[in-house]
């Protein structure tokens, strides 16, 4: 068996670094993260418990009435760039309907969260998102947090935010 010298193998680890290195004025790059609804999203209140059904793939209203669940993304410090959001919902049922969520964005620190409702349409066993656009990141630092009315059929599949690095 050969064996090669250590200075080498280091020599060669440096290079290889260097050319895999990001250029310093590259760019600005998208991060994006997902968390599935089972492990970013609960039932808002204990009465809703029943309805809901948690999924690995998602949390869905099985029950009668509408039922609203709760969703948070872990805490991060969202002051280099703008970022968006996106709720994405499924309707399983056999006729249309409107779903409203309502995003609270920030107030971990600094000044109080904002509070934006979207309302998306979702057709008979089709799949939407309910999407915030562009947020200014300086005036809302922290938590994005969401909370969604599923009517029956419904479901809350996963949410999605991302911001520019």
């Amino acid at each position: 068996m050969r064996h090669i010298p250590i200075h080498l193998v280091l020599a060669a680890s440096c290079i290889a670094c260097a050319v895999a290195a990001p250029v310093a004025n590259a760019a600005p790059a998208m991060q994006q993260y997902t968390a599935g609804a089972p492990a970013a999203c609960r039932p808002a209140l204990p009465a809703y418990d029943g309805a809901i059904r948690t999924r690995p793939t998602a949390m869905a209203n099985e029950g009668t009435t509408t039922a609203f669940v709760s969703c948070s993304n872990w805490s991060m410090p969202f002051f280099q760039a703008n970022y968006d959001t996106v709720v994405v919902l499924k309707n399983n049922s056999s006729v249309a309907v409107n779903v409203t969520c309502t995003l609270v964005a920030g107030g971990d620190t600094g000044p109080a969260p904002a509070y934006s409702t979207k309302t998306v349409s979702l057709a008979a066993q089709a799949t939407n998102g309910v999407g915030w656009g562009t947020l200014a990141s300086p005036d809302l630092p922290g938590t994005l947090r969401y909370s969604c009315g599923l009517p029956p059929g419904v479901e809350l599949q996963r949410v999605l935010w991302g911001f520019v690095v």
